[in-house]
């Protein structure tokens, strides 16, 4: 018979590396669904401190408020969806300004400031930076696009085949970026996780 063996790997079509649909269901489905490496804490270690980090083709903000508390917003203008923070990172005193109309949102993503439209021709509330879950675990950020994450992040660690939890005692947190390079590649994601 002309049959697959019992056992026998399936491989990946071509169009699992190459379709814009397959990439688009893979961000909600893996990228957007569970915590992801985001940075390292020491990148915003004091309040107005910033990074900007890309996530699958999602340009996010990553901060600490004025209580030291980090958090994570997609780096878009409520007003006319332009990039807020244009830089890699950077340091703010009290705000986000918007380059295009120059609204500004405080470190807790609070909309505070509309020059040129008056207080009374939008609701400030209504429209804050759009909050991306984020979390730490010995000196590594993490963050979730999910509505609500599956899991705690710890217990997602957990569960990861790398068990990273058990490096836990090795004291993590105390690690500092010595340097960063990075590297551009034209290929599809699985083809660096292969």
């Amino acid at each position: 018979g002309g049959g697959m063996a019992a056992g026998a790997r399936h491989t990946l079509t071509r169009d699992d590396y190459t379709s814009d649909e397959v990439y688009q269901a893979e961000r909600e489905r893996i990228f957007f669904a569970t915590w992801m490496y985001a940075g390292r804490a020491e990148q915003a270690a004091t309040p107005g401190d910033f990074y900007t980090v890309d996530l699958a083709g999602e340009s996010l903000i990553v901060t600490r408020n004025a209580e030291g508390e980090l958090r994570a917003f997609y780096n878009v203008c409520r007003h006319r969806g332009s990039l807020i923070c244009e830089e890699p990172r950077g340091h703010t005193k009290a705000v986000f300004q918007c380059p295009y109309h120059a609204w500004c949102y405080d470190l807790d993503g609070a909309l505070v400031a509309t020059p040129r439209v008056g207080r009374d021709e939008v609701d400030r509330a209504a429209l804050p930076l759009r909050r991306v879950h984020v979390d730490e675990w010995m000196g590594f950020v993490f963050v979730s696009l999910a509505a609500t994450p599956a899991a705690p992040l710890t217990d997602t660690l957990d569960a990861h085949y790398d068990t990273p939890l058990r490096f836990a005692d090795f004291g993590l947190d105390q690690l500092r970026t010595g340097f960063r390079t990075e590297s551009l590649v034209a290929a599809n994601w699985k083809i660096l996780g292969e």
